[in-house]
């Protein structure tokens, strides 16, 4: 058996990135080229102390395939600050993004999939970054008042440069996978073994009902490094539906033979003691010529077999609940049914009428009874009398053991799960579809 409420087992899609919710990249501003400011004076010399300050500013900018939407949730550095004791700056800055997967349309923490046709070709979106700024530096130089030939006075001047201003666009190719809708259902028998009246011991095979189930995969983010964290777990895009193979094995034994129901009796014939009581089943003939034979029925009595046995059925059925199943209470319900006794003999009433074994009347045509066949059952157990020729006495034992299963990310969880579940060994589809794990962002 498993819980009835829809579990929520782990599937697998863990191929080519796919689990991830949000990625950080790092990459190398103007393609690892420098960025330079170089500073120029007119004249003069730096003034004592001065630095060369100023920002490079880095500003992303909308993308040309989604027009109005910028592809990076976030990024850094936005501003580089200089303040530097050089006329030349240099500048190699690296800078790290964010993209979150719902970007690309596919947002499963949510439940809004995104299915691709072919999820071997990735969803290509671009962004982009422009990148400028300027530097500056005080300078100072001596200017002739005119007046006398000594008189000079010092006077300030700020030099600016730009860097070199640009652009980078990013190309990020996701390769998006939420799982097949349909998995090919594992294959079950439908037979019975040893199916012949000369069998004592039967099996039967046959499939489970279906029960449909919830799923989750586990995500994650991850880091400039390709570090995963932060696992989350998120619903599954499909219900998943749980099959396996029920059985029945059944014994038939024979508790009690006609020769112990009929010995009683049997034994005071032989004997010759003509006591009723001793006759409780049936009554023989006492005549030694007629010991010969098995059965020898006094002349105007009738006889019907008679025995004890005992069947021993047991189920090996899957159900989200505890109990009894419809499979098991079909199975013993056919097997009680299965026993019955037909004969065409004529049977004398209480009253004096003629009555076939179901106590219905035979019909006489010219002074002559027809014989008129007739069965018992379980179902049909009125007989000569009103009398009960058939009686079944029932007890049921059962054992449940749970399929177990987990939704904690590395948890054991029985095989029989992962055998109708996408990512696993089990249900032939291991590699849905078979991608290497750095091929995409996503």
């Amino acid at each position: 058996m498993f819980p009835m409420n829809a579990p929520l087992v782990q599937e697998h899609l863990k191929m080519a990135g796919l689990w991830a919710l949000s990625r950080k990249i790092r990459f190398p501003l103007a393609e690892g080229e420098d960025i330079t400011a170089h500073l120029t004076k007119p004249w003069g010399e730096w003034k004592k102390g001065s630095l060369a300050t100023g920002s490079l500013n880095i500003e992303q900018k909308d993308s040309q395939i989604l027009k109005g939407i910028k592809l990076f949730k976030s990024y850094s550095p936005k501003t580089i600050g200089v303040s530097e004791n050089s006329d030349t700056i240099v500048l190699n800055p690296n800078v790290t993004a964010t993209v979150e997967r719902p970007v690309f349309e596919d947002d499963p923490l949510n439940k809004k999939w995104l299915n691709l046709l072919d999820p071997k070709k990735p969803k290509v979106l671009d962004g982009e970054f422009t990148y400028g700024g300027e530097v500056k530096r005080t300078y100072v130089y001596k200017r002739d008042t005119g007046l006398y030939d000594e008189d000079e006075i010092e006077v300030e001047g700020v030099a600016k440069a730009p860097f070199n201003p640009g652009n980078d666009r990013i190309f990020i190719n996701a390769y998006i996978y939420n799982g097949k809708k349909d998995l090919k259902p594992p294959s079950f028998e439908n037979k019975i073994e040893n199916n012949g009246n000369m069998y004592l011991q039967k099996s039967l095979l046959w499939q489970s009902e279906p029960y449909p189930f919830d799923v989750i995969r586990w995500m994650c983010h991850i880091d400039e490094n390709g570090r995963e964290h932060n696992w989350t777990a998120v619903d599954g895009q499909y219900k998943r539906t749980f099959l396996q193979q029920n059985s029945a094995n059944i014994k038939v034994e024979l508790k009690s033979p006609m020769t112990n129901e009929y010995y009683q009796g049997r034994d005071a014939a032989e004997k010759g003691i003509n006591r009723k009581d001793l006759y409780d089943k049936a009554v023989f003939a006492t005549d030694k010529e007629f010991q010969r034979f098995d059965y020898p029925i006094k002349s105007g009595y009738y006889f019907n077999p008679a025995g004890e046995y005992k069947i021993t059925l047991e189920t090996v059925t899957y159900k989200p609940v505890a109990g009894k199943t419809k499979d098991h209470e079909n199975l013993v319900n056919a097997l009680i049914n299965s026993f019955r006794y037909e004969t065409d003999l004529i049977y004398i009433t209480d009253r004096r009428e003629a009555v076939n074994i179901n106590n219905n009347p035979v019909r006489s045509i010219g002074g002559k009874l027809q014989k008129e066949p007739g069965s018992v059952s379980v179902m049909n157990n009125q007989s000569v009398n009103g009398i009960n020729l058939l009686t079944v006495d029932t007890s049921y034992k059962s054992d449940f053991e749970e399929v177990k299963y987990s939704s904690v990310s590395g948890g054991f969880t029985d095989e029989r799960w992962k055998q109708v579940m996408e990512g696993y060994s089990e249900s032939g589809c291991w590699e849905s579809i078979g991608w290497n794990d750095d091929e995409s962002i996503f």
